[in-house]
């Protein structure tokens, strides 16, 4: 792939007159034309077929938040905009990882910063207590993805190696600063008011830069610990059985059922404005597009200190949505205590009004509703509606009972 920077819209616009028409490919569901080419984020979005296809499970989390980041201006090839993916899981420290235990999942409708309640206290009394009238008030200082955190990241591995070095004249970074531990790089991201940092999407499907394959002298740490291969966690044996459980953790429901929220704070309403506020989601004011006008500004040297602040902090990516991101259709949207393991086999006993066969069943037995119920649909058209009694008991286990009343029963219309 060839990437060109123009200087501006009309000179992109009279180049894409003199090309074919490509748009931007045929896999995100959009025509082949000139005005694909010229759309914006936020139409590429809108006009594009991935968000149902992810609605109904046609792809995976992995290729729609690639598709995310591509549409809002994040590439491989600008280490400023690369591709931003969430930190999932919560547990690296323990023998095995149960992807069907929601304790070990992150909380994806908060930023990284919020997580805790401490921390979402001090950043939001940063904001509150900012008192520069040339800066707007923020709550991080620091992005979520920048030129350095991804270099970091990847620096194991050529050629960002190379980058690295060129970014550090010439040698790698202090040892204590480098990516050495998954759950050490975790723990840091609870605890250090300065790193708010998201992950990469190598970290998915790239075990090579999990290794020192190259054989740099990455220096010893503080404590003596020569630096080579990242350290894993405890569940995970090689690099390749990390990548295989993250990416299948990515995958799973647990994620699936959550990660609209995360994409409402990255590319969605979430991300700027009183929303983003309410979020504790409020950036240096630089890293948002449109933030200052690069062509108004007349002195060389101010010009050259601000495009340096904008690519030490980041940039965050293109809004895609002024509203909330739909939910993907996931077991867990249905049932989200699926995966509570029964102590026995016997969960419930059901009678139904009719002889006839029944053909549909579906529960809604949220203990929070005042008035679960099962609903039946028998052959001969007969629909029933059952109260759920949450607090009956089998033994010592509280399991539920179907009340038998029959709240509400008759007969489906065939016309409908």
């Amino acid at each position: 792939a060839i990437m060109f920077a123009f200087a501006d819209q009309e000179t992109v616009r009279n180049v894409v007159y003199q090309l074919p028409r490509v748009g931007v490919g045929v896999k995100y569901g959009l025509p082949q034309s000139r005005k694909t080419s010229l759309m914006t984020p936020r139409q590429l979005f809108k006009h594009s077929d991935m968000c149902l296809k992810w609605q109904k499970r046609e792809i995976s989390n992995f290729d729609y938040l690639m598709f995310l980041n591509t549409v809002a201006g994040r590439t491989f090839n600008d280490l400023n905009q690369y591709p931003v993916f969430p930190w999932i899981l919560t547990n690296y420290s323990a023998e095995q990882l149960d992807l069907n235990v929601a304790a070990n999942f992150r909380d994806l409708s908060k930023p990284i910063g919020a997580l805790s309640e401490s921390r979402r206290k001090y950043f939001q009394e940063r904001y509150t207590s900012w008192e520069d009238e040339a800066i707007p008030a923020f709550h991080y200082g620091t992005h979520y993805s920048t030129q350095a955190f991804t270099l970091n990241w990847l620096m194991r591995v050529e050629p960002f190696t190379t980058m690295f070095l060129d970014m550090q004249n010439g040698r790698f970074d202090h040892p204590d600063r480098v990516f050495h531990s998954i759950a050490e790089t975790w723990d840091h991201c609870q605890k250090d008011s300065h790193d708010v940092k998201e992950l990469i999407p190598e970290l998915f499907y790239l075990p090579e830069m999990l290794r020192n394959n190259n054989g740099f002298d990455l220096g010893k740490r503080s404590d003596g610990v020569k630096i080579g291969d990242v350290v894993l966690p405890k569940w995970a044996s090689s690099p390749e059985e990390f990548v295989l459980l993250h990416r299948q953790a990515l995958e799973s429901d647990l994620v699936s059922c959550q990660l609209n929220q995360w994409i409402d704070l990255i590319f969605g309403y979430k991300q700027k404005g009183p929303e983003a506020v309410r979020a504790t989601n409020v950036f240096y004011y630089l890293t948002y597009e449109g933030a200052v006008c690069l062509k108004s500004i007349e002195s060389a040297t101010q010009l050259e200190a601000i495009q340096q602040q904008i690519t030490s902090f980041g940039q965050t990516p293109v809004q895609l949505l002024a509203e909330a991101h739909p939910p993907r259709h996931s077991v867990m949207t249905m049932a989200p205590l699926m995966f509570r393991r029964c102590e026995d086999d016997l969960c419930m006993l059901m009678k139904f009004i009719s002889n006839s066969p029944v053909v549909f069943l579906a529960a809604n037995t949220f203990q929070q509703l005042p008035q679960p119920t099962v609903v039946s649909i028998a052959q001969n058209l007969v629909f029933a509606l059952n109260r759920w009694d949450n607090s009956y008991t089998y033994g010592s286990v509280t399991r539920g009972a179907l009340c038998m009343s029959g709240d509400k029963a008759g007969e489906i219309d065939n016309a409908t």
